[in-house]
This record gives structure tokens, sequence and C-alpha cells, in this order.
């Protein structure tokens, strides 16, 4: 059974390990004794590891914010993390273009454009009720922002705990996984690279939305 695993594509194994956590969306950081059923779907073969996808820029360890969206845990580069904005009370102006924008504030530096996360990541697999929105990452730039559920913690990721994304093509903003956190590893410049080339090709020529 073991070799049927580990025959897979490496994009069926981030398939498969997002159907296992989009099972249990309230699902909380897994104990011991439930690592082995979480690691099975996203394990990468010894024999053929998946280092030949690793980022040139990431060392032995990345530093990460933990965030929970949309019952998944997302892994964001610490660094690459302006600020935190609380979404409660927060006027928007809503956007009527992008469904995947949940519309901009302005700050001190400009407009910041907040991402309606899981819809533009998971599209596929977005469903409105686990929407939970309460807090928002600000991206490098401070044009876009990133919105989730809730803040959870530091984490620092060793490279050798992540199998990295062999198929960029489907999903460019997913750097890896990690089974032991159950997290996936986001990639941030690729994401901002697809939000303003989304964000581009309707935006009004005013730039107003």
């Amino acid at each position: 059974m073991s070799q049927n695993k580990t025959d897979k594509h490496p994009q069926q194994l981030v398939q498969d390990y997002l159907d296992t956590l989009l099972c249990d969306p309230e699902a909380e950081p897994v104990k011991a004794a439930e690592a082995p059923a979480v690691a099975a779907p996203a394990a990468t073969p010894v024999d053929n590891p998946t280092l030949v996808y690793r980022p040139a820029w990431l060392g032995d360890e990345v530093n990460t914010v933990l965030v929970r969206m949309h019952g998944l845990r997302l892994a964001v580069p610490f660094n690459q993390v302006e600020g935190v904005q609380h979404l409660k009370g927060l006027s928007l102006e809503l956007d009527r273009e992008h469904d995947w924008m949940l519309g901009r504030y302005q700050s001190r530096t400009g407009p910041v454009r907040i991402v309606d996360t899981a819809l533009r990541l998971i599209p596929e697999r977005y469903n409105p009720a686990l929407a939970r929105y309460e807090e928002a990452l600000v991206l490098p730039g401070r044009h876009w922002a990133l919105a989730c559920d809730e803040l959870l913690q530091s984490l620092n990721l060793k490279a050798d705990q992540i199998s990295w994304n062999g198929d960029r093509a489907a999903r460019p903003w997913l750097l890896g996984t990690c089974s032991a956190e159950r997290c996936f590893l986001i990639d941030i410049p690729a994401l901002l690279l697809q939000l303003d080339d989304a964000f581009s090709v309707s935006a009004d020529p005013r730039g107003i939305l």
C-alpha cells in the first residue's frame, strides 16, 4: 500500500493533503498520536526527495507566521509580513469587479486591497460558511493583504521537514507542505505577482475600483 502512495505525482500528494485537511476544517493542531494518519498523504519518498524544488533563497530553516484560514494552516515567511490589520470595525470600500477581493482600505501609504484568501487560493473548495475572517496580513509593498481567520503562532520550519511543491503551474503560490505541522508554506513573491496580474487585467485605467 505504501508503494502506491510513493508513486504519486507531487501535485497529487498536495491535492491529497488538501483533501485530508479540508475534511476536518475545525481540527486542532495535530497531536502525537494523530501524526501518522496526517503525514501519510503528503509523505515524500526517501529515495526520491523533492528538495530539487527548494528555492535558492531558503536556508536551513524559515521563520514563519502561522495563521488559520478556511480550516487550513498557512505558514507565511515572517520577512514577507509588513503588518497585521484587524478587520473588525474596518471601513472597506467594496470591490465590484473582483469577487476574490473583500475590498480595500486607506492606509498612510495608500490603498490596501484585502484578498478573500480562500476564494483566491482554493476556489474549487471555497465554502462561504468557513470564511470567518478576522485579521489580514499586510504583504510587502503594502498594496495587498491576506484575510485570515486568526493568527496562531510564530513557527520555525526546517527545510528538511518540507515536501516541496514540484508542480508550480497548478498552485504557484504554494512552496510546499509540512505534514508535521499540518501547514502549507506560501510563496509570497509568487502570490504577489499573481495578484498584480489578476488585478491589472480588469482594473480601471484611472486606478479606481
